[in-house]
């Protein structure tokens, strides 16, 4: 950022310095990448379920944690002190604006350029008072809560090994990183390195629910009928074609998104 005296910045690389790394520092890192990865594909899921279209295929959530990898290498080459991963409360603004439309994405972008550049048109969202701001992100979070919610139509809710999975992994995601945030320092194995790999892995809720609930629902042992069932399959949307996508992806202004398909 620029000083008190001037309206703009112009970041550079190497800007604060020649970069440094040790091995603490990379292997947590690279913890935290591999659990923000993780989560990245369920917002994927969650972003294609609010919008009304299939599933993404593989090909296309490889390239979205592509994309992240080369943006958080960008992200360091500028001096960044974190990555860049998706925003899950983006998933709930589609929800709630209905509007889902990848221009909107653009001018967003392009908004937040400018407001990295030129600090005075920045500065004009720091007088957004407080309350506006909770009130907001209560709304999003709540949204973004609802979808990963939803998905559980998709399972047998009456079979009592699918609760035991889903009610295990909900307990252990709440209560271990809350019991690590309330101990930060009770992981000590002797090496700086797993300690801050450890802490980084069980102090990440989603991590931590999502691991115990895949390893159960892949160990414990059911009836077909009785596990999960794929979203978008008993939907009627085994191909990667949906129908029309109706007034969800129309832009404020007139433009609309044909996202009828996910394309190569």
């Amino acid at each position: 950022m620029g000083d008190e005296e001037s309206s703009s910045s112009s970041p550079h690389i190497g800007e604060w310095g020649a970069p440094t790394a040790s091995a603490a520092t990379i292997l947590g890192l690279l913890a935290a990448m591999m659990v923000t990865s993780i989560e990245s594909v369920g917002d994927y899921y969650a972003c294609a379920r609010i919008s009304q279209i299939p599933p993404p295929p593989n090909h296309a959530i490889n390239r979205g944690i592509g994309i992240e990898g080369l943006t958080t290498f960008l992200a360091a080459a500028w001096g960044s002190p974190v990555g860049t991963t998706s925003f899950s409360q983006n998933i709930g603004a589609i929800g709630i604006t209905k509007v889902a439309s990848r221009r909107v994405v653009l001018w967003s972008a392009f908004i937040m350029v400018v407001s990295g550049v030129i600090c005075k048109f920045s500065a004009i969202f720091t007088t957004i008072p407080d309350p506006v701001v909770g009130g907001v992100f209560a709304v999003v979070f709540g949204m973004v809560s609802a979808v990963g919610m939803s998905s559980l139509q998709f399972v047998d809710l009456n079979s009592s090994r699918n609760l035991l999975i889903l009610g295990f992994s909900l307990f252990c995601g709440l209560m271990i990183p809350g019991w690590m945030a309330e101990n930060p320092g009770a992981i000590r194995t002797g090496s700086s390195e797993v300690d801050q790999i450890l802490t980084v892995i069980l102090s990440t809720h989603m991590f931590i629910g999502g691991f115990i609930g895949f390893t159960l629902d892949n160990t414990i042992p059911g009836k077909g009928a009785s596990k999960v069932e794929a979203p978008g399959r008993s939907a009627g949307c085994s191909s990667m074609t949906s129908p029309a996508i109706p007034r969800m992806l129309t832009f404020t202004t007139g433009f609309r998104s044909e996202m009828t398909s996910w394309t190569d």
